[in-house]
């Protein structure tokens, strides 16, 4: 049949098939391969975030082991976290402001054990709150403020009300 075409029929069938050939090959082989590098492509970028992420993730843990490390090192408290708070209220001058004091439930973490007292005081001045609050954090017994809520007062706006509580954390 090929051979009762003309010369440039001829030609023109082989270009089409050769085009067909061409095509196919392109739509079977190198755009899946294509398709497939790209995809793999995404998959290391994925993996490399996620790497990138794990190995922050490892600093922040060996810096938090580090700290609590540091924490064994400290002056072990002496006696429960109610009495210390207590007295650094007396030493700081602001036990006349002590509104309230609650312990609050001892927590377990593992090793460790979590003390809390949540305080309020009233009529504070802004020099008042920043001793107890440096002789709280600085104490050496460990302890810490985890919240902190201030409010100034409606009848005298140099004077302040101020809820916090303090926890401390100590091996069991």
């Amino acid at each position: 049949m090929i051979q009762k075409m003309s010369r440039r029929e001829q030609l023109m069938v082989l270009a089409a098939v050769v085009a067909v050939a061409l095509v196919a090959i392109w739509l079977g082989v190198v755009e899946p391969y294509r398709s497939a590098l790209a995809k793999l492509d995404s998959q290391i970028s994925n993996r490399s975030n996620s790497l990138g992420e794990v190995k922050k993730l490892q600093q922040d843990i060996l810096r938090l082991q580090q700290q609590l490390a540091g924490t064994s090192d400290r002056k072990e408290m002496d006696g429960p976290l109610f009495s210390h708070v207590e007295r650094v209220t007396e030493q700081v001058g602001v036990r006349v402001n002590l509104l309230s004091m609650r312990p609050q439930q001892t927590t377990q973490q593992g090793e460790y054990r979590q003390q809390l007292v949540e305080l309020k005081l009233e009529k504070l001045t802004i020099p008042q709150l920043v001793r107890f609050l440096y002789a709280i954090e600085y104490s050496g017994q460990g302890t810490q403020v985890k919240s902190l809520r201030i409010k100034r007062r409606f009848d005298d706006h140099s004077s302040l009300d101020v809820n916090l509580t303090v926890f401390s954390l100590e091996k069991s």
